[in-house]
């Protein structure tokens, strides 16, 4: 049961980490607005799926959401910083 509580947290955070890697990685060569739009775009899909095929509940499927938007702003903000700083 313990395991199965530290992957469920795991995942959570990945959900976070996953878009602000993505954006760092990715914004140089795609552009910031095409880098984001694409994370949204796949999130969206990727919660839609989980919610028809999986069964996943709905309010999982919006908190994840929601944890994917957060993951994408921080990495923004993150980001702009980044280039202010180091200029």
């Amino acid at each position: 049961m313990m395991d199965l509580q530290i992957f469920f947290q795991w995942h959570k955070l990945l959900h976070f980490i996953l878009p602000m890697i993505t954006i760092f990685a990715l914004h140089k060569h795609f552009g910031l607005f095409k880098v984001c739009f694409v994370l949204l775009a796949v999130g969206v899909l990727k919660e839609i799926y989980d919610t028809i095929v999986q069964t996943d509940p709905l309010w999982i499927s919006v908190t994840d959401m929601v944890f994917n938007l957060v993951g994408i702003l921080l990495g923004i903000v993150i980001l702009s910083l980044k280039d202010k700083l180091f200029r």
